[in-house]
């Protein structure tokens, strides 16, 4: 299971002897559950001001093949058929914005973002909530 490998991955940069590297991961946390309960179930004290959501890209259609270990990530995931609904959840949860990590050509999750960043491999999607929804540009 694909948390098998997050935890694993946690328990190695825990073993090293980098100071920052540290000081990072004892912030960290891993919660394996259904993320659309968990953001849910917040208190008010514990809304996020951000929430970033990286769902499984879809499939390109091109003939050739990811690297192997996205083929086998895919594999593990699956595709992510509830990430509009977890984007709804994040945006009634988060106190300033939901990142949206994207392909390029990918449409966008949901209606058309308030802030674009695009890159040749990689586009964040930009939702503005609460006080900070006013439209921007797009940047490239």
């Amino acid at each position: 299971m694909l948390v098998a490998l997050v935890e694993d991955g946690l328990a190695r940069a825990r073993q090293r002897t980098d100071p920052t590297l540290a000081e990072i991961v004892e912030r960290m946390s891993i919660v394996h559950d259904d993320a659309r309960e968990v953001l849910a179930g917040l208190s008010e004290n514990e809304r996020p001001e951000t929430v970033y959501i990286d769902p499984m890209y879809p499939a390109s259609g091109k003939s050739a093949l990811p690297q192997k270990d996205m083929r086998l990530c895919r594999k593990l995931v699956g595709d992510d058929v509830d990430a509009a609904e977890l984007f709804e959840v994040a945006r009634r949860v988060a106190l300033r914005r939901v990142v949206v990590k994207r392909s390029p050509h990918a449409p966008s999750l949901c209606e058309k973002p308030n802030i674009a960043f695009s890159g040749r491999k990689v586009r964040y999607d930009v939702y503005l909530v609460g006080d900070g929804d006013t439209r921007a540009q797009s940047k490239t």
